[in-house]
């Protein structure tokens, strides 16, 4: 049986709404490889794989029930990501991003809820 491994991230920059929760600028977490997207690679840096002992010493208890173990997975399986994301500018303003192709969607930086606007009104395309 393989499982999924777990590894140790840090955030190199900006707030990031992880899967543990908030993550500050200078803090690491745990989380799966697919639980964090592409386009924040260039500001999150993953630093290796979790020990048994960290895994035993602080259990991330959000990311243990999120995903249980399963049979099999494929270590080159790509998980299924989101087509659009979000991506701060900083100040407040947003890009909207392609995740499979890096490149700004939006046309200029917008606000966090017009960006939401624009994922969604792609999405149901």
């Amino acid at each position: 049986m393989t499982r999924k491994r777990l590894y140790r991230w840090l955030n190199k920059g900006g707030l990031y709404d992880g899967p543990t929760g908030l993550v500050k600028n200078g803090e690491e977490f745990q989380a799966y490889p697919s639980q964090v997207p592409q386009c924040f690679r260039d500001t999150i840096e993953c630093l290796g794989e979790v020990t048994v002992e960290e895994a035993a010493i602080n259990p991330p208890a959000s990311i243990q029930t999120e995903e249980p173990p399963t049979a099999e997975v494929e270590e080159d399986a790509t998980p299924a990501e989101p087509l659009y994301a979000v991506s701060a500018r900083g100040g407040g303003w947003y890009d909207v991003i392609n995740t499979q192709t890096g490149e700004v969607v939006s046309e200029v930086a917008v606000r966090l809820s017009a960006a939401e606007a624009i994922i969604e009104e792609l999405t149901n395309e």
